[in-house]
This record gives C-alpha cells, structure tokens and sequence, in this order.
C-alpha cells in the first residue's frame, strides 16, 4: 500500500493472461493458482511467498521472467486458444446446435477448435472440415439422446403396464370374491326361506321381470318390489320364494335399440329382476304369500 494509503492499480503480467490470474501491483506479482496444481508447486520451488490475507503467491517484479516461465505453458494454452477464436470467427462459417445438450458435447467442440457465440446460440468455426466434424457430432449425440429418451419412455409404459395389471388383476380377485360371497348368500337365503316355508318345494324355478315406467332413483328403485325371501304368488296362481332381485336402468338409446327384454317399452326404464322357487302349495291352499 502506498504512503498515501490508496492500493496499486492492477497491471497485466502478460497479454495472453487474464488479470484475476496474473497481475502486477507495485513491486510485486500476484499469482492466484490451485493449490494442488503443477503453477503452485513450481512456484513454491522459486521461493514464491504466500498472502495469508489474500490467499495468493507473490514474489518481487524483478522476478518476473521467472514467473513467466513457470507460466508459460498456460500462456500458449491461452494465445493458442485466442487464436483460434480469431479465426473461427473470421471464417464467417457457423454451426447451429440443438438446446440442452451435455456438458461433455461442448468440451469436444472446444477440443475440436470451435468457438461458442452465446449471442446467437451457435458455433463459430475455423474452416469446413471443423464444420463437418462438428456437425456429425452433433447428429451423433442428439441420436444418443433421441435413443435414451425412447429407452425412458419404454421403461415408463412398462412400468405403468405393470401397475395397470396388477390393478386389474386386484380387481378380478375382489370382484371373484364378491361373486362368490353374494351366490353364497342366496343359497343360504333361498335354504333358510325353504326351511322356513309351509310347502315344500317342487324343483322348478320361475324368472319374474318387472319394468318400472316411473321416475326414481337408484335406491328408490332397489328398494321397491318383492323382498328377498318373501313368498309371492304368481299370475298362473303358482307361488315361489323370491331368491334374488336384480335391480338395473335402461337409458332412452337402449330402450329404443337394443333392450333384449322382449316386453320392455322403448322408452327409459327401470328392471327388476326376481328369482323364485317354486312351492308345493297342494297341502295347503289356503296359505297366503308373505
């Protein structure tokens, strides 16, 4: 720091390197480098000393040519680099690139002395076979990516194949199981009304369908007409324990196209469907149905 307590401008240690790397400030170079690089180790072979304060090396001006040797590698990176730009630019020649793609893509355009425009999203070039080389490798990795991307998209349908199958599936086994529970149900309903009844019964079994013009809803309609296990009377006087009673609605499009019930209206409709065993009522006329 100077008497008067201002800081030394920063000067250039050299035209092919960046200031924030290499500067001159007063009577002394800093250099900022990695700890573990090749700069520093060389650096600390020169006797360079170290700014606990800044976190840098340091030597004297008078210095600086070794400094520019131990350097001297990056400066030729570096003006080999500018001068490549120089002449991708120049060129006037141009590569479009897809967006997104991996980190790995630009690091070999740059290897393949391309340089990035970030105005225009596109890569400047030094000569043809740069612009050809470039260009197949772009095809090269949009391909790749095209590839992983439809190798994703497969995994995701199977994956959601699998989870739908196993819906199903889950569905099959809980509607089976339903099934089942309700036809146990109506053997041990119609066993428990065939207990129950005076007559015995005579083997036959009676279909009974009963439309419903009436407007109601889904529960009005299940609760309406015969209950389970009751005894009813039929028009041809026969009586029958009502087994099962399946309730559905018929829209106004079936009802006028396709209702297979040969006695249903072609206008929309409720169904009431019964079930019933057949009594022997000879021993008892006189019994009333419930």
């Amino acid at each position: 720091m100077s008497s008067g307590g201002t800081v030394p401008d920063r000067k250039p240690l050299h035209e092919d390197l960046p200031i924030e790397m290499a500067w001159i400030e007063g009577r002394r170079i800093y250099i900022r480098c990695a700890y573990d690089s090749d700069i520093n180790q060389r650096l600390i072979a020169m006797n360079a000393e170290w700014h606990k304060e800044r976190g840098l090396r340091y030597v004297g001006t008078v210095r600086k040519a070794k400094v520019l040797e131990v350097l001297s590698v990056e400066i030729e990176q570096r003006r080999a680099r500018r001068e490549t730009e120089q002449r991708a630019v120049g060129s006037g020649l141009r590569v479009l690139v897809p967006i997104g793609l991996p980190t790995s893509f630009h690091e070999q355009a740059t290897r393949m002395g391309a340089v990035w425009d970030s105005g225009e999203h596109l890569y400047r070039v030094p000569n043809t076979e740069t612009r050809t080389g470039l260009r197949a490798l772009v095809d090269t990795v949009v391909a790749e990516r095209e590839q992983r991307e439809r190798e994703q998209r497969q995994r995701e349908s199977d994956a959601r194949r699998a989870r739908e199958s196993a819906t199903t599936e889950k569905a099959v086994r809980v509607l089976a199981h339903a099934v089942q529970q309700a036809a146990e149900q109506a053997v041990q309903r119609r066993e428990r009304a065939l207990a129950e009844s005076p007559h015995p019964v005579t083997g036959e079994v009676e279909y009974v369908h009963e439309v419903v013009l009436e407007r109601l809803t889904t529960a009005q309609a299940e609760d309406r007409g015969w209950p389970l296990d009751s005894v009813q009377q039929l028009p041809d006087s026969r009586r029958g324990v009502v087994l099962t009673r399946a309730v559905w609605f018929t829209n106004a499009e079936r009802a006028s196209g396709s209702d297979w019930h040969p006695d249903a209206p072609d206008t929309p409709h409720w169904n009431i469907l019964y079930t019933l065993a057949i009594l022997d009522t000879a021993e008892n006329p006189d019994h009333q149905p419930t």
